[in-house]
């Protein structure tokens, strides 16, 4: 497969199912980590903190998969998260299935504050993404947190 060159390219390329499932999942991660910027990381659609790679996520023909990058995200919630650990730093997700959203938070927020202790501390907030690509992602239930809010903010 080709590298993405945007995570909306690699998403408007997959089937409604598929895209469906991912957005619910980039929306949630938004939710709880929204001072990472969405970029494309490992040639995979995901966010990146501080310019570097923070979590990532995929979609496959039978699944699709939630990588927060960090094996000690996984083993904080290694219990919880159960037999949708497949590997070493893979969460595997079924289509049609809900997304365990809380379960999905409880790791990104494991895996910010391990890459905010590993950065001493500083995490640079990100620009609205509404400013970027023009479309919010904030779910219509949520405030934007964004350093300075677009005019879309939610209220």
């Amino acid at each position: 497969m080709q590298k993405p060159k945007s995570v909306e390219a690699y998403l408007e390329s997959l089937p409604e199912e598929r895209r469906s499932a991912l957005q619910k999942l980039r929306e949630t991660i938004v939710a709880a980590a929204p001072e990472a910027e969405e970029g494309i990381t490992y040639s995979m659609p995901g966010f990146l903190l501080n310019g570097r790679g923070f979590v990532s996520y995929a979609a496959f023909d039978d699944h699709y998969s939630f990588f927060p990058m960090s094996s000690k995200a996984i083993d904080a919630h290694r219990d919880e998260l159960g037999s949708r650990v497949t590997g070493k730093g893979t969460i595997r997700l079924e289509y049609g299935r809900p997304l365990p959203t809380a379960l999905v938070k409880k790791v990104v927020r494991t895996r910010l504050a391990e890459a905010t202790a590993k950065r001493g501390g500083q995490v640079e907030s990100r620009a609205c993404h509404f400013r970027r690509t023009k479309e919010c992602l904030m779910p219509a239930t949520s405030r934007c947190r964004a350093a300075s809010p677009c005019a879309t903010s939610r209220s």
